[in-house]
Parts: structure tokens; sequence; C-alpha cells
């Protein structure tokens, strides 16, 4: 079933039949001028050659351990063979992880900008109006939508965030599309 969207541009879709949450997704955002309705509906349909990968430091480490950058690595080196990209998509809390991805020079790192990445509990950041939960959400969102138009992913699934991209990925691309690597526990449905 092919699908035109008309917004700014119009994007002509061929969406994947299996998929009611595709189809359910865009009856929701068919016709509604929410930025977000748009940005999904474009995300939806594109897929790009390159590694989503999520970080979750931020207010994660106050709650648990998180994993260094160089545990990701590993699987993102495997994900850039199997897909033969050295592009990643890097969606993180953490500017400490900003900072050192010069030490991996193979790899051609994209990621959000023009927003303070904090590494505190966000109901914190919120008491101490380093940001708003508005802000939260737009950022989380531009990251979302990013994210779920990769290849293939690389996180930890005792995040939901990582498991909410995987499934987004997944229902856009479906599963011959969607290879992923979990450093923590396995998916579970």
């Amino acid at each position: 079933m092919k699908v035109a969207w008309t917004g700014k541009s119009t994007v002509c879709i061929q969406l994947n039949k299996q998929s009611a949450i595709m189809t359910f997704l865009i009856k929701q955002c068919r016709g509604n001028n929410n930025i977000f309705c748009h940005w999904l509906l474009i995300a939806l349909y594109i897929v790009n050659d390159f590694i989503a990968l999520h970080v979750r430091h931020g207010d994660k480490s106050t709650e648990t351990a998180v994993f260094h950058l160089d545990k990701y690595m590993d699987s993102i080196k495997r994900m850039s063979n199997l897909h033969k990209t050295n592009a990643v998509f890097i969606s993180t809390e953490d500017q400490g992880v900003i900072d050192s991805l010069d030490q991996y020079p193979e790899y051609e790192f994209k990621f959000t900008k023009g927003h303070k990445r904090q590494n505190i509990a966000i109901e914190d950041a919120f008491k101490l109006k380093l940001t708003t939960p508005e802000k939260e959400a737009f950022i989380a969102f531009k990251n979302l939508f990013i994210s779920m138009t990769g290849t293939s992913f690389v996180g930890t699934f005792s995040s939901n965030w990582s498991r909410l991209v995987y499934e987004m990925m997944f229902a856009a691309h479906g599963s011959a599309g969607t290879s992923f690597i979990s450093l923590d526990i396995d998916y579970v449905t």
C-alpha cells in the first residue's frame, strides 16, 4: 500500500503490510499538525544506513551501575562489520560520552546538539531549573525519531528507552531490517 503525506514536503511511502503499529500511528497522526506527528510520519519511512546507539547514563547512573563507552564499542564494531557502515547516531544524556567520541576516529558519530546533557536525576534537573519537562520531551522525541531510522541498534534492554527505540525500529522496518545487541539483558516480549 502506498501512502502520500504532505507536510512541508511530500513523502511517498511503501507500508510494511505486517505492521499494525505503523498503520495505527499513521491514522492517529494523519491530519494532525503536531510537530511530533510530522517527525514520526517522516521517520517511519526512512531507513538509513547507520547504527543507532543508546548510552544510558544520565539519571540512570543515580540508580545503578552503567556501562562505560568502551563496552559499547565492541558491539558497534560487530554491527559496523555486519552492515558495512561506520556511521553511528548516539543518543546519550552524558556529555562525557560525547566528549570521548574522538577516541574512535574510525567511526562517524552524529548526535543532537543545542541542549545540555544532565548527569543527575531528571527530577533534580527540573527542581534546579536546569531544564523543563517540555524541553526534555522535545529532545527525547528528536532522538527517538532519528534512532528508529537506523539499520541496527546497540543499547541496554534494561532501559525502557532502549526497548522503545528497538520496538519503533522493528515496527517501521520489520525483523529483516532490524538487528540489535543489548549489553545486559535479552529482549523479552
